[in-house]
């Protein structure tokens, strides 16, 4: 791109896409609507749309086309799952857990305050887990500060900080304790650089489009890329 296009530009990964793909598509251990191999055949179909589109000029039609407010709304809507996803207990600071009502509540109690029948739901004393804070106040509220004093990499900063806090295993707030999960947590964080085996992403992508519910995924990952590149 800035060889051919001769633009200045960045280029990163769509965090809100990403989310989408692994969360809501393919979902935790594969629970989500449709199979990984045929999700990845809707991205692979999406792509080539997006670039046919593009070369016929229809993509920047379509983007003066859709009203200012959508799009900021769509921004905005993919900021609030990732922000959701970050509060969740798999992968996030376990702010939300769950609730017997309507699915969401309060979370970050400790171990003797989860329910053993149901993971993440806390039977009492919410919000008591250290973790939790440091993540809001560490990770959130000194990273906004950074940001509002304009220094440069106050997001890199925040990671940093709260990643090496949480390193020592002896504390209250480390993300290694000591139990079988802290453990092997430990023992994959000591190897620094590791490789995964390909042979089930390798060419595994099925290209059935039978489904419905791949042509809806195509279409929200077409959707939210023409977004991205308004």
């Amino acid at each position: 791109m800035g060889a051919f296009a001769n633009l200045p530009v960045a280029l990163a990964p769509g965090m809100g896409l990403n989310a989408y793909f692994a969360f809501s598509v393919v979902g935790y251990n594969g629970t989500g609507t449709i199979p990984f191999n045929k999700a990845l055949a809707a991205v692979f179909l999406e792509g080539w749309i997006f670039l046919i589109l593009t070369l016929l000029g229809i993509r920047q039609w379509l983007a003066r086309t859709i009203p200012r407010s959508l799009t900021l709304a769509t921004g905005a809507g993919i900021g609030l799952f990732i922000a959701f996803i970050g509060l969740l207990p798999a992968g996030g600071i376990g702010v939300i857990g769950g609730d017997y009502s309507n699915m969401v509540g309060l979370g970050g109690c400790k171990d003797q305050y989860k329910d053993p029948d149901h993971p993440y739901y806390c039977l009492s004393h919410v919000l008591q887990r250290p973790t939790i804070w440091i993540g809001i106040f560490l990770g959130g509220f000194l990273t906004v500060l950074l940001m509002m004093y304009r220094i440069r990499g106050a997001i890199l900063f925040g990671i940093l900080l709260v990643s090496i806090i949480s390193w020592p295993r002896p504390t209250e707030i480390t993300y290694f304790p000591h139990n079988p999960i802290g453990d092997a947590s430990f023992d994959f964080f000591k190897k620094v650089v590791t490789f995964r085996p390909i042979q089930r992403t390798l060419n595994a992508i099925d290209y059935d489009y039978s489904d419905g519910k791949i042509w809806l995924a195509l279409i929200t990952f077409l959707y939210v890329d023409i977004m991205d590149t308004t």
